[in-house]
């Protein structure tokens, strides 16, 4: 990556810290901080205690039920959530009537709201009797780097308010940060949509003028595309290491939290639990830092195929015990003095990165070894159209014998969208799962018909099933779109060597054990591979993709644009952002691209997710 663009990108907490200062210069004297949990970790990437302390807060609370000790200013900072705002309102009212009466009242009350003010708050203000009283402030740290090519914007349940509530009002808040993007980076030669939602996003980007300076852009190409044009990505199971860590624990800021109960085993029937040990007592062991590259050992393998990094952590361990064995009592002092000094802490930082990574990795064998190889053989039959007895056999297994509560619908899901269902099956699968998890979650498949992740169930019609029959004498409109733009390698009968998980490294299908390439990783490597206008044309007009080229202003679908003279793309600069969350998986694909093209590819989300975290919001 040019030093440049790396740069710029680390440069973005700058700005953050530059926006909340502004914020804070409005408001004097000393104050306390009452922030949101979900908070907290984000906004320690880019604004330490240290800082905060400096900027004249005294005391910093998490937002509970209990109230916060009394101040002359208090500074509450939460998400955009309606029922957190009228908690906090309703925490100020109590506060202020008890002032009043002690008469040594709190002079000021300040909400900033992230990351993005709506007008129903201010509206709430004003019913509530505290215009005037409350100081309402709107922020965004816009994106956060968690890792080299990697910048997300921690905005959470973006997936759920989009695609299930169909609630829009996030998209300004992303078109908003995409405007510091090309502040920063300047409007790229070419923008590509794919999805209505990025098509929204990017008319409003387009608010923003181009910058009048002739400098080139960063990025030669930005892809905008909705989460729901490409769920597979999402859906399967990744091989990669650190795809295989989201399948376990949850990250924050580019921190994994791998203590307590893991995702897998709080998804499962009670009767199936198994105790989980504890971990030892030190913060630094119940969390592991993703994001930067202090973590040599997961810099080096998070890409890899797990086999491969099991491996290879089993090879660092037994070097690190050679290391520790060169220590002799047949040293004289000098070497003594020097094996402490020099080698000895070193020895012992290793160590402790190496217990991190061996926790992951039994904890993930141990969660994952018993089912992973009989998953991995049905996600493959899905993606062959082939063995539907056998897959609709897996899943009545798995609700009686490996009983996760979200996994299984993963599974459902990507049946739907490969293969669909009859109406015996439908009947059938959400009967036994309201069996086996209770019927209150009658819901999630109402909710998963939103999101098109499974048939509707609770308005079943002559239309409906006829549409569900000719979904099994053919295949499904996105199995087709994915056939003819070569998503599923294992179609064309290019079959991966099980036995060699490093045998497909040269195509982005790998991070899926050779059975599908990410819709994103494709998209760029068409662009990137591209001569000219026409070897994109016929190959992206599978999906719905729309195009703006240089200093035009409005979306075209590719049939109507012609004489584009961008390609072949100098220099192979991309940028790619995802609307709902981007998986480890895609940024894996991607990398490979990068190696594969000598291109830069920075992918960014809303978040970063997988098929389990997916489900979860739709539940």
């Amino acid at each position: 990556m040019d030093v440049v663009i790396e740069k710029k990108l680390s440069g973005y907490k700058q700005i953050a810290l530059e926006k909340l200062d502004n914020i804070l210069l409005t408001i004097f004297g000393r104050k306390d901080l009452i922030i949101e949990p979900e908070i907290i970790r984000i906004l320690d990437s880019f604004a330490n205690m240290a800082w905060l302390k400096s900027k004249g807060f005294d005391k910093i609370f998490k937002l509970s039920s209990t109230l916060p000790p009394k101040t002359k200013t208090l500074v509450y900072m939460i998400f955009a959530n309606l029922v957190t705002f009228k908690h906090v309102l309703d925490q100020i009212s109590l506060l202020k009537s008890s002032s009043l009466l002690e008469n040594d009242g709190i002079k000021d009350f300040h909400i900033i709201v992230v990351p993005s003010l709506f007008f129903v708050f201010r509206n709430l203000v004003e019913s509530e009797g505290f215009a005037g009283i409350v100081n309402l402030h709107s922020f965004s740290w816009d994106f956060l780097k968690i890792d080299r090519n990697l910048l997300i914007l921690e905005f959470p349940s973006t997936f759920q308010q989009i695609y299930i509530q169909k609630d829009k009002s996030l998209l300004s808040s992303i078109a908003k940060s995409l405007r510091v993007f090309t502040m920063v980076h300047k409007r790229p030669n070419m923008i590509l949509t794919c999805g209505q939602n990025s098509e929204k996003v990017v008319e409003m980007l387009m608010q923003l003028k181009k910058p009048t300076n002739n400098d080139n852009p960063d990025f030669n190409a930005m892809i905008v595309i909705d989460r729901n044009v490409d769920y597979p990505s999402c859906l399967l199971t990744p091989v990669t290491y650190s795809g295989l860590m989201l399948e376990l624990f949850d990250m924050k800021a580019g921190i994994l939290n791998i203590e307590g109960e893991n995702k897998i085993s709080n998804g499962k029937l009670d009767i199936l639990k198994e105790e989980s040990k504890q971990l030892e007592n030190h913060e630094d062991i119940k969390t592991l830092r993703m994001c930067g590259t202090s973590d040599e050992l997961y810099t080096a393998n998070k890409y890899k195929h797990f086999a491969e990094v099991v491996n290879i952590i089993k090879a660092e361990s037994k070097s690190l015990e050679q290391e520790k064995r060169k220590y002799s009592r047949d040293m004289n002092l000098d070497q003594m003095k020097n094996f402490v000094e020099q080698n000895l802490p070193r020895v012992a930082a290793q160590k402790k990165v190496l217990y991190k990574h061996l926790i992951i990795c039994e904890k993930i064998v141990q969660e994952m070894s018993l089912n992973f190889e009989k998953l991995q053989n049905v996600e493959e039959m899905i993606l062959r159209y082939e063995n539907r007895k056998q897959i609709i056999s897996f899943i009545d297994e798995s609700m009686s014998t490996n009983a996760h509560n979200l996994n299984v619908l993963r599974v459902m899901a990507l049946i739907h969208i490969f293969n669909g269902y009859s109406g015996d099956e439908i009947h059938r699968l959400v009967q036994n799962y309201l069996n086996a998890f209770g019927h209150k979650n009658i819901h999630i498949f109402h909710n998963l018909f939103k999101a098109k992740l499974f048939p509707n169930i609770l308005k079943p019609s002559s239309t409906n099933l006829i549409k569900i029959a000719s979904n099994l004498t053919k295949k499904t409109p996105f199995m087709t779109d994915a056939i003819k733009f070569k998503l599923i390698p294992i179609i064309e009968n290019e079959i991966l060597d099980k036995k060699k998980p490093t045998a497909r490294k040269k195509c982005p299908s790998y991070v899926f054990n050779g059975n599908y390439i990410p819709y994103i990783a494709q998209v760029a490597q068409v662009l990137l591979q591209a001569q000219n206008f026409h070897d994109i044309s016929p190959k992206l007009s599978t999906f719905d993709v729309k195009i703006l080229c240089n200093d035009e202003s409005n979306l075209k679908s590719l049939n109507d644009t012609q004489n584009v003279k961008l390609f072949p793309l100098k220099p192979k600069t991309m940028f790619i952002f995802v609307i709902g969350g981007i998986t480890y998986a895609e940024v894996a694909a991607c990398k490979i691209i990068e190696s594969l093209t000598g291109a830069t590819i920075v992918v960014a989300s809303d978040e970063v997710t997988n098929g389990m975290n997916l489900i979860k919001s739709v539940s």
